[in-house]
C-alpha cells in the first residue's frame, strides 16, 4: 500500500510564468537544475523572495546588455 498523504500542507496560490529568455541561457540553467536537483520553481521562487526582499541589486547597465 502506498505511503499516507500528510494532509496539513499549506496550499498557496499559484500563477503561470510565461517571459521569453535566452534558449542558450535557459539551457544552461536546466543543466544546472539537473545537476543541483533542484525543481525550477524553488530556484525561481526562491530567487524572487530574495529579490523583493532587496537580496539582489542591479546596475541599470548590467541589465540592458
Amino acid at each position: 500500500m502506498g505511503k499516507p498523504v500528510n494532509s496539513n500542507v499549506e496550499r498557496v496560490e499559484t500563477t503561470g510564468l510565461n517571459t521569453k529568455v535566452s534558449k542558450e541561457l535557459f539551457e544552461q540553467f536546466k543543466d544546472c537544475l539537473a545537476y543541483s536537483g533542484y525543481p525550477m520553481n524553488v530556484i525561481l521562487e526562491t530567487f524572487m523572495r530574495q529579490y523583493v526582499n532587496g537580496g539582489f541589486e542591479f546596475e541599470h547597465d548590467e541589465i540592458m546588455k
